[in-house]
């Protein structure tokens, strides 16, 4: 099978580029493997879509954001490849939700081992792609603002401080064409795996708004990332939108909006997990 190895050579801190031998090395053992370093200011979405040859498996090396641009560009190819994935980011919910490791050794192992894969819906919103979770409202920013600066602890102490200084955002959502509630911060998650945390994943698209003073919404969502308690949760593969225009979270990464968001099931890719994964 053939492979495609695509990757920044400022992942990891630099640390790939000094793996990546090694790397195309262990995967030349099962697959024939080809390697593509993006160059400075180069897309991997337009990488992708420009590639005359096709490939059986797309390898994205980085965090929830790269595997995001990687599968952007899958989307719009008129064949459906396999993806994988060795993480090499900060949180990599989407790494961890297929069994993989951030030991690079590890990982490497278990994809030269599987024999297995995980389907996984994509959905489209607007004219951007996500996996595993898009957030807008309250702290919504804070992954793709501070993350990078702080790792992991972001996700703690600066969304706590953004919880007090964003302003309040009334977002109307809307399914089947019918508006279901107006809340202040609203996450829509495709994954058992989210900042960190265990999540129960359903076979759609699991919605989920809090609202109130924000106090109460930080103890709301408290509940729901400890215990997995929410009272307001749908299930649905496509909804829509209505707030202030501005920012929203798509796997980490931001994505600007005008007001109104659209969003929709695209299509399942298959990806290389862990022959341990249930």
């Amino acid at each position: 099978m053939k492979l495609l190895i695509i990757y920044n050579p400022k992942s990891g801190k630099g640390k790939i580029q000094k793996k990546i031998d090694n790397i195309k090395n262990t995967l030349s053992q099962k697959y024939d493997v080809s390697v593509h370093k993006l160059e400075e200011n180069e897309l991997i979405k337009d990488y992708i879509i420009n590639l005359r040859e096709e490939y059986d498996i797309f390898l994205g090396i980085g965090g929830d954001g790269t595997i995001n641009a990687l599968v952007s560009g899958v989307c719009k190819l008129n064949y459906s490849p396999k993806i994988a994935i060795i993480p090499a980011g900060t949180m990599n919910d989407m790494g961890k939700s297929l069994g993989m490791k951030k030991n690079i050794k590890k990982t490497l192992k278990i994809l030269l081992e599987s024999e297995k894969y995980q389907s996984h819906d994509i959905y489209k919103i607007n004219d951007n792609y996500f996996i595993y979770a898009m957030a807008l409202g309250y702290c919504a920013s804070n992954s793709f603002i501070k993350k990078k600066r702080l790792g992991p602890l972001s996700y703690y102490l600066e969304g706590i401080k953004l919880f007090f200084k964003d302003k309040r955002q009334n977002i109307n959502l809307y399914i089947d064409d019918k508006l279901v509630g107006t809340y202040y911060l609203l996450f829509a998650l495709n994954t058992d795996h989210f900042a960190g945390y265990n999540v129960k994943k359903s076979d759609k698209l699991t919605i989920i708004g809090f609202r109130g003073f924000k106090i109460s919404v930080l103890l709301k969502l408290a509940l729901y990332l400890f215990f997995g308690y929410t009272k307001n949760k749908y299930y649905t593969d496509n909804f829509k939108i209505v707030a202030n225009k501005g920012l929203y979270n798509g796997d980490g990464e931001a994505f600007s909006f005008d007001g109104i968001i659209n969003a929709k099931y695209e299509k399942t890719l298959n990806f290389i997990c862990n022959n341990k994964k249930k």
